[in-house]
């Protein structure tokens, strides 16, 4: 399976739904692609860039990223930047539903003891404040680096900030100051000490605090999450949940499949279609032993001639938007400030020329 990267299109007009979808056609006509070629879009949970797919494209042509999905659960579950981001609160419209946010909307409902995230939230804040206060200070940032002059220069660690947009930065910001707690607790009194400084530092949280905290609120986000099918977004009616420590994504997948009840291996009038009925009454496929989607469907391709074909152009489709985001820090390192001068159409040809691969080049 190869990857090609279109390019990235400048958009001057605001980016509202009609913009958008107008903008999206003209992509498909510059490349030549009609509607039967497209099997998918999928895009972060922004309401304008979902509702420009569904409108120009229909509603069976979009598939909401499930990072995202995954990212929005965490943060709803222990309260902590609830305020969607810009990019997923433009164009509001009430028409058009809202695939990843119709599991997070029940969240409220399924989370019956806000004790535990709140307390997190608390704690995040405060890590946030401590963190900032080292950010804006050079001082205290100097004598943060002084403290581990045992360490060799490339080696001395500084505290990282969370950013909103960047996945796992809330988790690094953290993780880091675990780290530098002890440090940072000195340097925070020195400054306090220091008469002649004007700088107000935060108050200083201890490590153990924040190794303490962040256990207990995991540990009761996770039992809000296997407590609740609907968070999954996978319903079935027969499946069973499992009281294993392990037990994940994955293993709900896996245990509903086996769950799931086999259909006749016959044709019937109005029914599903022959090939679709004995494929449906196959053992499943081991998961683990076949990781690989394509490789089974290559053995079955004589076996099941018309699902191959539609395995052939779903099955490609990627579960989230990452792709898509790389594209932006490529789109930076060839428009940088020393090609300040490339056009927009320059830039595009550039993109999608790096994405080929050599094969394509010399074939």
């Amino acid at each position: 399976m190869k990857t090609v990267e279109l390019g990235a299109y400048l958009m001057e007009e605001r980016k509202t739904i009609e913009n958008l979808s107008l903008k999206l056609r003209n992509i498909c006509n510059d490349w030549g692609l009609d509607d039967s070629k497209i099997a998918a879009f999928v895009s972060d949970g922004g309401a304008n860039i979902k509702g420009a797919i569904k409108s120009e494209f229909g509603d069976g042509k979009h598939i909401s990223c499930f990072g995202h999905v995954i990212i929005n659960i965490g943060q709803r579950l222990i309260e902590v930047n609830i305020t969607p981001p810009a990019s997923e609160s433009q164009n509001q419209v009430s028409d058009l539903p809202a695939d990843e946010n119709d599991a997070i909307d029940n969240l409220e409902d399924l989370i019956t003891d806000h004790t535990e995230q709140s307390s997190l939230r608390e704690l995040l804040s405060k890590v946030k404040q401590i963190v900032t206060f080292f950010r804006q200070s050079e001082r205290a940032t100097t004598e943060l680096l002084k403290l581990q002059k045992d360490k060799p220069e490339n080696s001395r660690l500084k505290l990282i900030q969370e950013v909103r947009t960047r996945w796992n930065s809330c988790f690094e910001m953290v993780d880091r100051f675990i780290v530098l707690a002890d440090h940072a607790s000195k340097v925070l009194l020195q400054v306090k000490m220091d008469k002649s400084s004007k700088a107000k530092p935060p108050n200083m949280i201890t490590a153990d605090l924040v190794k303490t905290e962040r256990k207990l609120s995991l540990a009761a986000t996770v039992a809000n999450i296997n407590a609740q099918d609907e968070i999954l977004a996978i319903q079935g009616p027969e499946s069973q949940k499992t009281n294993d420590d392990n037990y994940d994504i994955w293993s709900y997948f896996d245990n509903t499949v086996s769950c799931s009840s086999n259909l006749a291996d016959s044709d019937e009038a109005g029914g599903l279609p022959i090939q679709l009925r004995q494929y449906l009454t196959r053992p499943a496929v081991n998961r683990t032993q076949n990781p690989n989607p394509f490789t089974v469907w290559e053995s079955m391709k004589y076996e099941y001639p018309y699902l191959w074909n539609v395995a052939k152009k779903y099955l490609p489709t990627v579960a989230t938007s990452v792709p898509c985001e790389r594209l932006f820090s490529h789109a930076g390192l060839i428009a940088n400030q020393l090609r300040s001068r490339l056009s927009p159409q320059h830039i595009n040809e550039l993109i999608f020329l790096r994405s080929i691969g050599e094969e394509m080049w010399f074939s």
